[in-house]
């Protein structure tokens, strides 16, 4: 007998050994040979053994009907995961239980959309812009934006026109000051210079507030938004930026999340955090 046969022989011999002990049908584990290869016959068959598939949309109506129509909710197989960074929720069909887990392949994503107004206001925030651009952005978002300026009570509002011709036509005044100390031993000499800036037509406002549906399926807010004058350049400088950025952004993820379990609450589980499975 040739020694690649006797290999052969002794091979078989040490994995129906294994195999004894492992107990495949208890442990689900099972030694083969190197040169086994496996063969998955579903695709000769007429229908697969399982569903299997990702449902990706940005529109939180469809995203709710294909929940409602696939979960399973007398099994308690389904499960929605809500991320409020990422404003996405996944709902995974066939999750299944700690005692019963299933394959969690059957699986529908919603990624909220940024409306066209919310990303052009994203796109300013807090940048440097020039005169002339930061006058151009409040014309063409003109329809989206009031504007406030200081008065002796507080902040009163203004014609958002009258707000947009301020910042046009916006001059800066340079005042130098030098002061001279003579001694017996030296002399020193200091200057001092402000810059004070000013518009013809009006108090340059002191706040914009932007209202809009920031996310699709989201309800109309409005953001106030911080006018900062910069005079350290030669030409007057704006920035505009978001008063309390941050709970603007978890106040919308709250309600993303109430979005969520208002659709669907009734038919599975609805999570906040993410998974992976």
């Amino acid at each position: 007998m040739e020694k690649e046969a006797i290999q052969h022989l002794e091979d078989n011999a040490v994995i129906d050994q294994i195999n004894t002990t492992l107990d495949p049908e208890t442990t689900g584990v099972i030694a083969l040979p190197e040169s086994a290869r496996l063969e998955d016959l579903e695709k000769y068959g007429d229908q697969r053994r399982r569903f299997r598939g990702t449902f990706a949309t940005n529109d939180p109506k469809a995203f709710t009907n294909y929940c409602v129509t696939n979960s399973d909710a007398p099994d308690i197989t389904s499960a929605c995961f809500v991320d409020g960074d990422q404003m996405s929720a996944l709902a995974i069909m066939d999750l299944g239980t700690v005692h019963t887990p299933l394959h969690a392949e059957h699986r529908a994503g919603l990624s909220l959309q940024k409306t066209a107004a919310f990303k052009a206001l994203l796109g300013i925030e807090g940048e440097r812009l020039s005169q002339k651009d930061a006058a151009e952005w409040l014309e063409d978002w003109t329809p989206h934006l009031s504007a406030l300026v200081s008065g002796e009570g507080g902040y009163e509002p203004c014609a958002i026109t009258k707000a947009i011709a301020a910042v046009r036509r916006v001059t800066l005044k340079t005042k130098s000051e030098q002061e001279h100390a003579d001694s017996d031993y030296g002399a020193s000499r200091s200057t001092m210079e402000s810059v004070e800036a000013s518009s013809r037509e009006q108090p340059l406002p002191a706040f914009f507030e932007f209202t809009c549906t920031p996310y699709q399926g989201l309800t109309e807010r409005t953001f106030r938004m911080r006018v900062s004058l910069i005079t350290s350049a030669a030409e007057p400088q704006f920035r505009l930026r978001m008063v309390q950025a941050e709970q603007e952004h978890e106040e919308m993820a709250d309600e993303f999340a109430d979005l969520v379990r208002q659709e669907i609450g009734g038919v599975m589980s609805v999570t906040i955090g993410r998974m992976k499975a």
